[in-house]
């Protein structure tokens, strides 16, 4: 359970107005305006410091690892349980008893037969679940100099940048709310530098594959509060080289000397409404990836950006700066 105080710390629930030198995402484009950011110098070691981003129904939590990557993966119908009637069959009987305790003023008993008469069966709803984790596992050493992992409001675009071994590394990720996939590009400074092997971690009952160029995870969710398990969920992460070599091993997918590598991660579930879990999540997610391939990674984050900041940019606010404006988000808080 993240408290209200973890996640005014985490910086996620505070401001609009993040702190920062003067400067924009590579990926924001010249006209991102002014500088909106979430910024840290150190990659996230909980899940309330990581950065969220999101499109509605697809999310994830970046954590930046330098070593190892963890994006923290969410689709919106995946809650335990399945389809099921809430109501109480003794409701209707119970409610004129639940009158007369109330008009004799005996509040408590009442409130006791109504909790046992009256309200839901179960009366708390089955909890939302993760999907699971897409782990990019770069190298046993986590030693880099000029770090840094930022989420740019404007762009929604988080970024990860750092130098190791003389060569710069930085990878961009967004939830693409116009072709419904999260869209991760890795690149460096030096030809041939990007290696890692791609895999699925997950609490959820589910087994990882990999085929060819695409790894998926596909599981159940489960069952909660006495509601038995009705969902099927499908992940599917559809790897993209410039140059090097591509190989599925092992239920993972291995990239060796890559100049970039785009990621497309689609995410459903069978769920099509409260009464309804006849969908084909394997299907969905094979139609979105094979639409988002067609375009470059440019045309991808174009769409983005237009769809977001068609949004975002409505409204604006200035509250000036002070001397921790020039600081990282997770030091200005504690100043």
């Amino acid at each position: 359970m993240i408290t209200r105080r973890e996640a005014l710390q985490s910086g996620i629930a505070l401001t609009a107005w993040a702190a920062g030198p003067e400067r924009l995402s590579a990926a924001a484009g010249a006209d991102a305006g002014p500088d909106l950011r979430l910024w840290y110098t150190r990659p996230a070691e909980t899940w309330t410091e990581a950065l969220p981003i999101g499109n509605g129904r697809l999310g994830a939590m970046i954590f930046g690892g330098v070593a190892r990557e963890r994006l923290q993966l969410n689709e919106d119908t995946l809650y335990a349980g399945g389809p099921y009637d809430p109501s109480s069959a003794e409701a209707l009987e119970a409610l004129p008893r639940v009158r007369e305790l109330i008009g004799a003023g005996k509040y408590l008993e009442a409130q006791t037969l109504a909790n046992e008469k009256l309200m839901g069966r179960p009366m708390r709803m089955p909890s939302y679940q993760t999907i699971g984790d897409l782990v990019l596992t770069f190298g046993a050493s986590s030693m880099a100099s000029d770090y840094t992992r930022e989420l740019d409001l404007d762009s929604a675009v988080t970024t990860v940048r750092y130098t190791r071994q003389d060569v710069t590394y930085t990878r961009e990720t967004f939830a693409s709310a116009v072709d419904q996939v999260i869209v991760v590009r890795l690149t460096a400074s030096r030809p041939g530098a990007i290696t890692f092997q791609a895999s699925f971690e997950t609490p959820m009952p589910g087994a990882a594959s990999a085929d060819g160029d695409t790894l998926v995870l596909a599981g159940t969710n489960t069952s909660q509060q006495g509601i038995p398990a009705a969902l099927r969920y499908d992940a599917r992460v559809k790897v993209l080289n410039e140059g090097g070599a591509l190989r599925a091993r092992d239920g993972e997918i291995v990239v060796e000397g890559a100049d970039a590598t785009v990621l497309l991660i689609a995410m459903a579930t069978n769920y099509r409404r409260f009464d309804d879990v006849s969908g084909d999540p394997e299907a969905a997610n094979r139609a979105r990836l094979e639409s988002a391939v067609k375009r470059r990674y440019r045309q991808l984050l174009d769409a983005h950006l237009a769809e977001h900041r068609a949004l975002f940019r409505r409204v604006s606010l200035d509250l000036g700066t002070t001397p921790a404006s020039q600081l990282p988000t997770d030091q200005r808080i504690r100043a």
